[in-house]
């Protein structure tokens, strides 16, 4: 199967008015998809595909970002094959996400990547067209990623992005049949840094970690411990699901939880709940 992956990069220099807070990432994806049923559709080694980021180098100045190491916010748009154009069809995906900085040493840095967000494949379960595709019965989907991520600063505002991770994509059974498709896959980027070089003294997310950092004031009471106190919650959802054959009726479940919970320090908590579900349709 020919691929043929074309990047367009291009850098909006005075977009940005503060110095090396925004980023653009490219990358090329080469994994595999899993089959996971003995009727899966027939599978092409490879699922490649072109992702474009756009992240956000937080800079510790609101609680939640100092209270989580200064984490990147990161917005990805993706375009990946699922190993079968006929059968399963393409997924463009608009995956956030956040990247968390494990490990940094000099120009070296490792993070962790969380993201859950939307895609679209193009083909679906089709009972007169595309009775192959027990993988997916609707064109739109969640998509999740999880990542492991290694950088390397390159130059004042490129940096060299090697990773690994794995890509799901279900419907969460909006929709039948819904086995999804589960892609692991190895990345090779290239990422570019906005803005002039930070002053010295100034926060550069790039070169150092913020944890090392002397904690000022305010940084050192987010480890203090708070006063425990327990408050009441109450919450509600409902769902839908499909039961039998692919484009039948959805039926609704519904879900109520009742609680307490009690903050026991800034970034943990403890909750008991009792919850009751009720599902509409027949077994």
């Amino acid at each position: 199967m020919k691929f043929v992956l074309i990047g367009l990069f291009v850098v909006g220099c005075g977009l940005m008015s503060k110095a090396q807070t925004w980023s653009l990432e490219m990358n090329v994806q080469v994994g595999s998809n899993i089959p996971i049923h003995p009727n899966y559709p027939q599978l092409q080694p490879g699922t490649p595909a072109l992702e474009l980021g756009w992240l956000h180098h937080t800079q510790g100045k609101t609680l939640w970002s100092r209270l989580h190491k200064q984490p990147t916010v990161a917005l990805l748009l993706g375009h990946q094959g699922l190993g079968n154009d006929a059968v399963l069809g393409r997924a463009w995906h608009f995956i956030p996400a956040l990247d968390f900085q494990l490990w940094r040493y000099r120009r070296f840095g490792l993070q962790a990547r969380v993201g859950w967000g939307l895609a679209w494949l193009t083909r679906r379960y089709d009972s007169q067209t595309n009775l192959q595709n027990i993988a997916i019965g609707s064109h739109l989907n969640a998509a999740a990623s999880l990542r492991l991520l290694a950088s390397w600063r390159l130059a004042t505002h490129w940096s060299a992005v090697l990773g690994v991770g794995a890509t799901h994509y279900s419907n969460g059974r909006l929709s039948i049949p819904n086995l999804g498709v589960n892609i692991p896959f190895g990345k090779v980027g290239i990422l570019y840094l906005f803005g002039e070089p930070y002053p010295s003294g100034e926060l550069d997310p790039h070169l150092t970690n913020a944890a090392q950092e002397p904690p000022t004031k305010a940084d050192s009471s987010l480890t203090n411990r708070m006063p425990f106190s327990l408050h009441p919650y109450a919450l509600a959802g409902v769902g839908f699901t499909e039961i039998g054959t692919s484009r039948g009726p959805k039926y609704p479940f519904y879900q109520v939880e009742l609680g307490v919970s009690g903050r026991l320090a800034r970034i943990s908590m403890l909750s008991l709940a009792v919850q009751y579900a009720y599902q509409t349709a027949s077994a």
